[in-house]
């Protein structure tokens, strides 16, 4: 990331409750382009209400979210990918039945021009885009060092492999910037090692990526910077440097880890 980047993705002052429950207290952030951002805090901090709040799911009651300069506060989650913002989740969404060049087929259909007419005449435009859309999914499999399970079931895949099938279905979107919900759970060292090496190799392509992350051996090896989220709200922006310093962290957040595994 360079100094002088601009800001892709700006929330200000973002606030979300549901009933008597705040989960977002007038957050504000900014992901500049280039930038891997990790986003951490305890469980219930309002870490994944934060990611549904960009990616549509959620409306805030307060703030304004910016994406490329412009608000999305509220935008439709379709309309919110078709801008450039790819998002995996926490548990896999696959459809473990398809293959792997389809699964990562489905989430490029919102690119796709062809309305229901099109589709039932077949005309040479339909056509055109499926195999445009095919070309560009079996692409980004070969490089992502899939190509040779394009072809199976997803659900025959290692659970490492099936997270990386899932980044790619993201990918098919041609992201501006990429949103990684907890993309090491349930991975093996080995596959936490690739990980690291994949997603590495997705910024050093031109990607801007925000991901939470409970590993944080994988958070210091990845982020330009740390956003800590602690009941909502922010509590501390810095480098892992500065974040593994500070004690509000220490206290909401890398303490409190080790006083659990210490009972």
């Amino acid at each position: 990331m360079k100094k002088d980047s601009p800001v892709l993705l700006s929330l200000q002052a973002v606030s979300k409750r549901f009933g008597g429950l705040k989960a977002l207290d007038h957050v504000s952030l900014d992901v500049y382009e280039g930038e891997i951002l990790a986003l951490i805090g305890p469980n219930g901090a309002g870490k994944t209400t934060l990611f549904n709040v960009i990616t549509g799911h959620y409306r805030p009651e307060e703030g304004t979210v910016f994406f490329a300069g412009a608000p999305i506060t509220g935008v439709k989650p379709h309309r919110v990918a078709e801008l450039g913002i790819g998002r995996t989740f926490q548990n896999l969404r696959l459809f473990p039945s398809l293959t792997v060049l389809e699964n990562v087929l489905s989430g490029r259909h919102i690119k796709l021009k062809s309305n229901f007419w099109y589709s039932l005449l077949h005309t040479p435009f339909e056509r055109n885009e499926e195999k445009k859309a095919r070309e560009i999914a079996r692409s980004l499999l070969e490089r992502l060092g899939l190509g040779t399970f394009m072809d199976r079931p997803v659900g025959s895949l290692p659970y490492g492999r099936q997270k990386i099938v899932e980044i790619a279905r993201a990918l098919a979107l041609e992201p501006r910037l990429l949103i990684l919900d907890e993309p090491a759970a349930g991975l093996n060292e080995r596959e936490r090692v690739d990980l690291v090496s994949f997603i590495l190799k997705l910024h050093g392509e031109g990607l801007s990526i925000l991901l939470i992350e409970h590993d944080m051996d994988l958070v210091m090896q990845l982020a330009h910077r740390i956003v800590v989220l602690d009941n909502g709200a922010v509590i501390a922006i810095g480098t892992p440097d500065e974040i593994q310093r500070n004690p509000l962290v220490i206290e909401a957040y890398l303490g409190r880890e080790e006083e659990d595994e210490a009972i």
